[in-house]
């Protein structure tokens, strides 16, 4: 499966976490790849990026790559944090730092390898 592909399949799965939030006017379903600055998101969302492969080599030859992602799950309600269990059950994925807040919205980052 090509890395585009993969990518939209990740996207699928991201928006299963988030579609109760997702309301009749919303312009998104709370997932987002890659937003510009100054984006408008909708709260709670998530946002995910592509971030550096890891890479096994033997030989000169690479024999395994291993995508990862940063996933980050964002709040304004620290009571609503039912995203960030979901995205940490998720196979292959941690969490890479304690949850902080920001500008009032609380944020968890996860590493994913997918």
């Amino acid at each position: 499966m090509n890395k585009g592909q993969r990518r939209l399949e990740l996207q699928a799965l991201l928006e299963t976490f988030t579609e109760k939030y997702v309301q009749k006017g919303d312009r998104t379903k709370h997932v987002y790849f890659n937003p510009p600055p100054g984006f408008q998101m909708e709260f709670p969302c998530i946002v995910y990026e592509e971030g550096r492969p890891t890479n096994f080599h033997a030989d000169n030859v690479k024999y395994f790559h291993f995508p990862r992602w940063k996933v980050t799950t964002m709040t304004r309600d620290p009571e609503a944090l039912d995203l960030a269990p979901q995205v940490e059950e998720l196979p292959r994925c941690s969490l890479t730092s304690a949850p902080f807040r920001m500008d009032g919205i609380v944020h968890h980052v996860f590493e994913l390898y997918w």
